[in-house]
């Protein structure tokens, strides 16, 4: 009798879009939902390695300093990325209802270019006042108006800029990628709001997983004489990322994202009191003690372009407020 050869599959666009249903058959639903929940397990437990990213070499080398990337991290309760795509099969309840969004090459969970162009281009649309706002902050520039932002509009979502998928770039603290979570929908006015509800049982990225953004962008000169760089575009890119998230139920708390800062000095943090920098450090940037954090004292406030003012506390000491709440 020959012996059964079992292979260790590490693609989890493998195992979560083509192996997870290989057994499902008529009157099979034991066996069917033992095998979800191993397959499970084994999605949820892959960790992230360096081996796994691939930091497009061949493309920072040929476009040169048109390459332009940046990393942010998700913040709690994570990411939902391409929830839209079919999954399920109604079979068990524990299997995952949602689709997701896979490399096909790496298996890895990644956000598509298409995506993030249409998050950033919606922001140019519909929230023009955060657009102006962060502008007028990165340019030091109290002249940007509606005008300056449609010719920008145009020249990066119909000019020559490129928009490339944002890549997996590092695991939480332990290497995970991957969690699994549950929603509830609200039924509509019309249906028994006393039914018992029926949660959804999806995949998510966890919270403190690292993602890098990647761009081809290059120098703007808007007809009122504006001077915008491709530095200027990629930190206007990453506010708007961080300030409005990325992925979908963001109106619940999902896609939060956070700066990442790598060798470089965190733009929104205090240097300590008194620390003097010596020829090695990057020199700190002084912050207005109004605009400080009331909680933690170090990090500065964001402005709320919608609301025309300073938020009450920095992001950070507002995501624990509202986690303590939570709880």
């Amino acid at each position: 009798m020959p012996r059964k050869v079992t292979v260790k599959v590490n693609n989890i666009n493998l195992i979560f879009n083509k192996l997870y249903y290989e057994q499902l058959t008529p009157g099979n639903s034991k066996k069917f939902e033992k095998d979800i929940k191993e397959k499970n397990r084994t999605i949820f437990t892959q960790k992230f390695t360096d081996a796994d990213f691939s930091a497009c070499q061949e493309l920072e080398k040929h476009f040169g300093e048109s390459f332009k990337k940046f990393r942010l991290k998700t913040d709690y309760p994570g990411l939902l990325i391409g929830t839209g795509n079919p999954h399920g099969s109604g079979a068990v309840s524990s299997d995952i209802k949602c689709g997701f969004s896979f490399s096909y090459v790496t298996g890895q969970p990644y956000l598509p270019s298409s995506g993030v162009k249409g998050i950033l281009r919606s922001s140019f649309a519909d929230r023009r006042p955060a657009v102006i706002d962060f502008l007028i902050k990165i340019l030091e520039n109290e002249s940007i108006c509606d005008k300056d932002i449609d010719e920008l509009d145009k020249d990066i979502f119909e000019g020559s800029d490129i928009f490339l998928d944002a890549v997996l770039a590092k695991g939480s603290k332990d290497g995970s990628i991957l969690g699994a979570d549950y929603i509830t929908p609200h039924y509509p006015l019309d249906k028994n709001l006393m039914k018992n509800p029926n949660p959804i049982h999806i995949i998510k990225i966890l919270p403190g997983v690292t993602f890098e953004f990647r761009f081809i962008l290059h120098h703007a000169t808007l007809s009122s004489g504006i001077e915008i760089s491709a530095e200027n575009k990629q930190e206007l890119f990453r506010m708007l990322l961080c300030y409005f998230g990325v992925g979908a139920k963001t109106n619940v708390g999902y896609g939060i994202l956070l700066p990442v800062s790598d060798d470089a000095v965190p733009r929104n943090v205090a240097p300590p009191a008194g620390r003097t920098n010596t020829a090695t450090e990057q020199p700190k940037v002084q912050i207005d003690p109004q605009l400080l954090c009331p909680v933690c004292k170090q990090r500065k406030r964001e402005p709320d372009p919608i609301r025309g003012e300073l938020k009450k506390y920095c992001s950070e000491c507002y995501n624990n407020r509202k986690r303590n709440r939570a709880h």
